[in-house]
């Protein structure tokens, strides 16, 4: 997976509305801001505190791809 392809249009989907540019939460909308916290993000995602309602959670596909997005060192 990539940033570009898969990871970004995940997170404008389901991230944005509390992470992006117009929020109060933590900025995450760049590559570099998702990817330094891609543990918490994980974690989050995992457990079913993230995304907020009145977005679903992630789907196993979906939290699966972002691990597989870290482990390939976070390609663009």
């Amino acid at each position: 997976p990539t940033w570009s392809a898969d990871v970004q249009p995940l997170f404008e989907a389901a991230c944005e509305m509390c992470h992006g540019a117009r929020s109060n939460a933590r900025r995450l909308e760049t590559r570099e801001a998702f990817a330094a916290d891609i543990d918490s993000i994980l974690t989050a995602v995992r457990e079913a505190r993230m995304p907020l309602p009145p977005n679903e959670p992630l789907t196993a596909g979906d939290i699966e791809m972002l691990d597989r997005w870290r482990r390939a060192d976070f390609p663009e």
